[in-house]
């Protein structure tokens, strides 16, 4: 399900152009943070985590928005595969109206990942990484081909016209060698979106 409004004006500073990085743990405003970059008319939002913009968008009304979770589960049932994932990102890129959007989030990076991993997996000696590599896992296994790709996909979305891409990432435990260490969070997602990012807000 997508929405569409016309554009408006922009707030959005003509410099501020490039990746914004926020992750946190769940529930602490990252979606409502990356949803004020512009006015919402000019904000393209792709949900990749279960609708959870949708209450966002109802409120808001972006200019686009697309609960990506909901579509492939219609298409292909709640156990969907990564494969297809990987096939839908494409598709998605092209329903961004060329120069209509200042600003386009990726709510959250997580399943992006996941796809652009399969991407790798399923031809891996066309990303620079040994078939054997990417089965095990060593050295790296697939990841190193997929902070290429993060930059293709940010790329991509420059390419419709979009000033600004915001990931919005999930945070994941520290460990020591005494367990879970209290109080530490690492932000999710490969070192790419961070070594790309003009503000990364943790």
């Amino acid at each position: 399900m997508a929405t569409k409004t016309t554009k408006k004006d922009s707030i959005l500073p003509p410099e501020f152009h490039g990746v914004a990085y926020i992750a946190g743990l769940r529930g602490v405003g990252k979606s409502t943070l990356a949803a004020q970059a512009d006015v919402p008319g000019n904000t393209a939002f792709l949900d990749f985590d279960d609708g959870k913009g949708r209450e966002l968008d109802e409120q808001l009304h972006f200019g686009l928005y697309i609960d990506v979770m909901a579509e492939i589960a219609q298409q292909h049932g709640r156990e969907w595969k990564p494969a297809q994932m990987h096939v839908m990102l494409d598709s998605l890129i092209d329903r961004i109206e060329p120069g209509r959007y200042t600003v386009c989030i990726l709510d959250n990076i997580d399943a992006i990942e996941v796809a652009l991993a399969e991407r790798v997996r399923r031809d891996p000696t066309a990303y620079g990484i040994e078939p054997d590599k990417a089965r095990s896992g060593k050295f790296g296994g697939v990841w190193p081909a997929v902070n290429g790709l993060v930059s293709g996909l940010v790329s991509a979305i420059h390419a419709r016209g979009v000033m600004l891409v915001i990931a919005v990432a999930h945070t994941k435990a520290v460990w020591g060698a005494g367990g879970q260490v209290p109080n530490k969070w690492r932000p999710r997602g490969v070192e790419r979106w961070q070594q790309m990012s003009i503000l990364s807000l943790v």
